[in-house]
């Protein structure tokens, strides 16, 4: 009598065929991230509820890199997660940068308007002031926004409470991305469940029994 093959708790699972390969979608992590960073970074100028706003944009993030995943058909857990991780990571960076140039952009314009002003009111022909200190840089931004401070209703939050905000917009972020991607993700099992080897082991023993009498 032929006895049931077995197989071992340990041995994993035949994956399905995946319709492209994983690094496309580790590439589109880095792509919607970027872009869904940039958009914040320009939107949140206008609007961005306390809150909402970093959780509507992580989970955004996360829809559409579990929706390449599932896309490809499938992934392991660990790669979707961890990609959903590096797409809400790659936002909040280019957000804050994105945000970073706008303001520079901003504060350019600012600039020259002064220095027109201040050449109007040059008492002789060729005379000019002491130049402005115009360069600026990233470091120098975030120092700019720690001292003045962010506006929070009649009050501005600065200084280590701004940073707990930041670190809380961040979290969720990164909340809303893992989540909404494990959830189109389509995750595959990397290893049999317990019962159905259990089944397979009982079967396996059972036909060696009945072969044995």
């Amino acid at each position: 009598m032929s006895v049931a093959p077995t197989s071992s708790p340990n041995q994993p699972t035949q994956t399905p065929e995946m319709g492209y390969p994983a690094a496309f979608a580790w590439l589109a992590a880095v792509v919607f991230g970027a872009g869904a960073g940039a958009a914040a970074a320009m939107l949140q100028r206008w609007f961005a509820p306390i809150g909402v706003f970093p959780i509507v944009i992580g989970t955004i993030v996360g829809l559409a890199i579990g929706g390449v995943w599932a896309g490809r058909g499938g992934g392991s857990k660990r790669s979707i997660l961890l990609s959903a991780a590096l797409g809400g990571l790659i936002c909040l960076a280019t957000l804050h940068w994105g945000s970073y140039l706008l303001s520079e952009r901003a504060a350019a314009v600012e600039r020259q308007k002064a220095r027109e002003a201040l050449l109007k009111l040059t008492p002789e022909p060729g005379q000019l002031f002491e130049p402005f200190d115009d360069r600026s840089s990233f470091p120098k931004y975030v120092g700019i926004q720690l001292h003045v401070g962010r506006a929070l209703g009649p009050r501005r939050i600065g200084g280590p409470l701004l940073v707990a905000w930041w670190i809380g917009d961040a979290l969720l972020v990164l909340t809303g991305a893992v989540l909404a991607a494990a959830g189109v993700g389509k995750p595959y099992a990397t290893r049999k469940p317990a019962a159905a080897t259990n089944s397979v082991a009982s079967s396996a023993d059972a036909s060696q029994k009945g072969s044995a009498s």
